[in-house]
This record gives C-alpha cells, structure tokens and sequence, in this order.
C-alpha cells in the first residue's frame, strides 16, 4: 500500500471519529440543557399557576365579602326608606285636619303675633302636605347617600388592605 492512501484514510477516519464524537456530545449536551431548562419552565409553571388560583380565590373572596356588605348596606337602606314612608303617611295623616289657605277676601283675621307661622302650627293643608313630602324626599336622599358612602368606604378599605 502506498503511503499517501494510508495517510489519506488515517486522516479521514480520525476526522470521521472526532465530527461523531463532536455530534454525538453536541446532541447528548443539548438534550441535557434541553431537559434542565423544561424543568425551570415546569417549575416555574407551575409556580405562577399557584399564584394566579391563590390570587383568583382571594379576589373571589372579596368580591363575595364586598357583595354581602352592599346587600347589608341595601337591607339598612330599605329598612329606613320604610320607616320614612310610614312616618310620611302618619304625618300627611295628621295633616288631613289642617284648614285650607286663607283667601284675599277670607273673613278670618290673621294671626297676632310678629312672626306668625313660625312653628308650622298654622301651615295651611296644602303647604304642610308639601312640607312632609319636601322631608320624606330628603330622608330617602339622605339615605341613598349615607348608603353610597358607606358601601364606597368598605370598597376603598378593601383596596388599600391589598
């Protein structure tokens, strides 16, 4: 045999043994990285899985806290626009009685006094029955927005508890 084929395929086979060597630690090296680095995605996965079902679970629960605090807060508001209506009709009630306003050409004198009227004990009908309304329609306000506040502060108390 002659020395330049001997050389030639002493050459080739050394080449041919380091690019399978290469390859071959090339392919195990990344199938190893490979697998490190789907452990840190699991891992971490499933870490942020957690997190997000505990986050979804409180929100979950306060939604439920802050639902029953408003159904509270509307069972209060009720409750008062009841006791306002009931006052409102006993007071109209009472007003039934009241003599009608006095005409230009009425024959009764006008109270003495200089500040007549004062008390409301001499409201004609009409104008006391306005009266009431006028004050039942304030209370029913006033309620809605002692609810509303109440139901906006138990709102911004939750928040900044977060």
């Amino acid at each position: 045999m002659n020395l330049p084929v001997v050389i030639l395929i002493w050459v080739l086979s050394i080449s041919a043994a380091a690019g399978f060597s290469y390859n071959k630690g090339y392919h195990n090296g990344n199938l190893a990285g490979s697998a490190s680095i789907q452990k840190k995605w699991d891992e971490d996965k499933k870490r942020l899985e957690a997190e997000y079902a505990a986050s979804v679970a409180k929100a979950q629960k306060n939604t439920t806290d802050a639902q029953a605090t408003a159904d509270k807060l509307q069972r209060e508001k009720n409750d008062a626009n009841k006791k306002i209506v009931s006052l409102d009709t006993a007071l109209r009630n009472s007003l039934r009685n009241r003599p009608d306003r006095r005409t230009e050409n009425s024959t009764v004198p006008p109270s003495s006094g200089s500040c007549a009227g004062s008390t409301g004990a001499e409201l004609a009908n009409r104008d006391a029955e306005f009266l009431a309304g006028y004050l039942a329609d304030v209370e029913r306000l006033q309620a809605a927005v002692d609810q509303c506040a109440q139901q906006y502060n138990d709102v911004q108390q939750r928040i900044n508890k977060e």
